[in-house]
């Protein structure tokens, strides 16, 4: 069984685990933000603003997302074997707590190919 990641967002004030490797999983992060950056994980910006403002539902970005990151498979492999060789992470993006947001998506995701994620 693989180690836990975890997700969490930019804003939080929780401090990492021990070992955890902040990642950005966001399209754009914050100048400060000094963890790896994976934007290959996030939304393009056209799914992004076609959300924002309304043109699409939760359940058709969630579809465009998965799309999207389907187009990475490779990358996602990469990763997968990191944690299955122990790698940690905590996936951060901009959305702050009880907000619809990929990286509740990306956590089901990962549960679907057998990696235990939480929430921060």
């Amino acid at each position: 069984m693989s180690n836990v990641q975890y997700i969490d967002y930019f804003g939080s004030r929780k401090p990492v685990p021990s070992g955890y490797k902040e990642v950005s999983i966001a399209r754009g992060g914050p100048v400060w933000f000094k963890g790896e950056r994976m934007p290959e994980f996030s939304p393009n910006w056209e799914t992004i603003n076609l959300f924002k403002d309304g043109v699409i539902s939760q359940d058709s970005f969630k579809n465009m997302y998965i799309e999207e990151l389907s187009k990475h498979s490779e990358d996602i492999q990469n990763l997968v074997d990191d944690i299955n060789s122990g790698g940690k992470y905590v996936f951060k993006c901009h959305c702050g707590p009880g907000k619809f947001c990929h990286r509740f998506i990306w956590k089901e995701f990962l549960e679907l190919i057998g990696i235990e994620v939480r929430e921060l």
